[in-house]
């Protein structure tokens, strides 16, 4: 891993997320804190860490060309053609995590927007019990970054 080139802090409400990001090779490193509020049965409020490593930022028009799969054909559709994509890794706690499928950046209004589509892991509970969140394959994970100060927020 090659030396830190910068860091910048800020908060997600994913759960909400403190990260700090670090320069790697040609890629980011974002790390920092997931603060999860429970729901259901189980409503208390957890805290753990996370890592999003980024590799390189999928082209505009490869996501222009995922958008339109996903509006024409749907997420099944569109899962079968990121699926196989490695551009980065995502993992919560000191879990496995999962491959990062798509990313992509942009500036809005003076700050700094990623964007990072991965296909979502299953609990047992959620294919054994059927349950409905087996309808949405896909994790999301949305950045707003200052980049004059390194802070800001993101779900």
């Amino acid at each position: 891993m090659s030396a830190l080139r910068n860091t910048h802090t800020f908060c997600i409400g994913f759960c909400i997320l403190f990260l700090a990001v670090a320069g790697y090779g040609q890629g980011e490193r974002f790390t920092g804190t997931v603060v999860a509020y429970g729901s259901g049965v189980n409503t208390r409020v957890g805290t753990t860490n996370f890592t999003l490593d980024i590799k390189q930022f999928t082209p505009p028009q490869e996501t222009q060309r995922y958008l339109n799969v996903l509006q024409e054909s749907g997420q099944d559709r569109l899962l079968d053609a990121i699926k196989d994509e490695d551009i980065g890794y995502f993992s919560v706690g000191n879990g496995i995590g999962t491959r990062v499928n798509a990313a992509s950046e942009m500036m809005v209004g003076g700050k700094r927007k990623i964007f990072v589509v991965f296909q979502r892991w299953t609990q047992f509970a959620e294919i054994r019990g059927a349950r409905r969140s087996l309808d949405y394959p896909f994790g999301y994970v949305e950045l707003t970054l200052n980049p004059r100060t390194g802070e800001g927020t993101g779900k």
